[in-house]
């Protein structure tokens, strides 16, 4: 098994929980993606950056959701956002939030002295939500 810190989850309680077979996968990098490919449990989602991951898996339960996230952060003039755009994709196809509560939390979240990145980031986040894979 891989180290179980790969799977550590802080919930609203501040309690500690460990992931042994979770439901959805989000990986932007091979490693990533070939560490945790074979933990996701049957009938789970695996979100990968295609631009960077050339998947190839045996495993025919569980849903692969394809986004080539890295490119089209470039192609918008979006670079550094790969992660934004691929996280866009992830609520749409998970339903683990809102884009409206993603919105809020990227608008809370970046410190006044980065507030021209909040526009990108939501530009990003959209792009990924909108994306027609």
């Amino acid at each position: 098994l891989a180290d179980p810190r790969d799977r550590l989850v802080l919930t609203d309680d501040s309690l500690v929980e460990y992931i042994l077979e979770p439901e959805q996968l989000f990986a932007l990098n091979t490693p990533s993606f070939l560490k945790f490919i074979n933990a996701v449990a049957e009938g789970g989602t695996v979100i990968y950056d295609s631009f960077l991951i050339n998947a190839e898996t045996d495993r025919k339960d569980i849903t692969l959701c394809p986004i080539p996230a890295t490119k089209m952060a470039k192609d918008a003039s979006l670079n550094g956002l790969a992660n934004i755009i691929a996280l866009g994709y992830f609520i749409k196809k998970t339903g683990v939030a809102t884009v409206e509560d993603v919105t809020a939390a990227i608008k809370k979240a970046v410190p006044p002295t980065k507030a021209a990145m909040v526009e990108k980031n939501i530009q990003a986040l959209e792009a990924g939500y909108t994306y027609e894979g």
